[in-house]
């Protein structure tokens, strides 16, 4: 498992997506975020991360994205890198 720099590859080398939402504080994450990671599984092809970073960095399954949002969790966001 090798996580590539992201600030150290040249810009024509990486894809970065970003985005921001609001989760109801009565839904659950997971079911909240279900939906993004099932399509980037079935149709990321080449460019499926193969690491997650919280608070560490893990290989990636669905077991390390739910580990990792609670680990960097604070009042008002989920921060997670997926490289």
């Amino acid at each position: 498992m090798k996580a590539l720099d992201f600030y150290a590859s040249g810009e024509e080398d990486y894809l970065r997506l970003s985005f921001n939402g609001v989760f109801g504080s009565r839904v659950a994450l997971k079911s909240e975020l279900e939906p993004f990671f099932r399509t980037l599984e079935e149709y990321a092809d080449g460019w499926m991360p193969d690491v997650i970073k919280g608070k560490r960095q893990r290989q990636y399954a669905r077991a390390a994205i739910w580990k990792a949002l609670e680990e960097r969790r604070d009042e008002c966001r989920y921060p997670v890198t997926l490289a």
